[in-house]
């Protein structure tokens, strides 16, 4: 008798450790997600979402220094002269290119 009423203890045990488990694992994905939440949130309102450099400026600012260049940095970045590079602008705006 007394080892009937040890085992059924043991038992009861156990299934009160399986159930304290499986509350246990749906609380921490409960967590898991409200930390996720939060983190998503957090990234849509306080992130900046605009490109990290503006292309098109960079580019004017580029054409600008080499118009305003020598000689040397048209041949060296272009491979033709200065001449030849607004001879070639000419043409391309007459040809409507």
């Amino acid at each position: 008798m007394d080892a009937s009423i040890i085992d059924t203890a043991i038992a009861s045990r156990r299934c009160k450790r399986e159930e304290f488990k499986k509350i246990f694992n749906i609380a921490i994905v409960c967590v898991i997600y409200m930390i996720m939440g939060v983190v998503a949130w957090y990234d849509n309102n306080h992130f900046v979402k605009e490109p990290s450099r503006n292309w098109q400026l960079e580019q004017r600012n580029h054409l600008n220094c080499l118009i305003r260049g020598s000689e040397k940095s048209y041949i060296e970045q272009l491979r033709v002269s200065k001449s030849v590079f607004f001879k070639l602008g000419r043409i391309l705006q007459e040809g409507n290119g």
